[in-house]
């Protein structure tokens, strides 16, 4: 079996930052995270570290989102 992996710039999974700013209950951002979670089985993980680890990369891709939308917002130093 031959495997190649292509290493690049990453941008959204999703078309658009916008779908990642309409929250986690978005119904485009839920499908997202199925299909990313269904891949990620396939590919031979286990579902439940699927399951989290893909959360924690849609949670990831939202902050970014927010960052690049300006929404972002840098506590006041203590």
């Amino acid at each position: 079996m031959v495997c190649i992996c292509e290493l690049a710039q990453p941008g959204f999974g999703m078309p658009s930052a916008d779908y990642l700013l309409q929250g986690r209950d978005d119904r485009m951002v839920k499908a997202y995270e199925k299909l990313a979670i269904t891949i990620a089985v396939e590919l031979g993980a286990d579902k439940m570290t699927a399951k989290s680890d893909i959360s924690d990369i849609v949670d990831f891709e939202t902050a970014v989102a927010n960052v690049h939308n300006g929404a972002f917002i840098v506590p006041p130093r203590q």
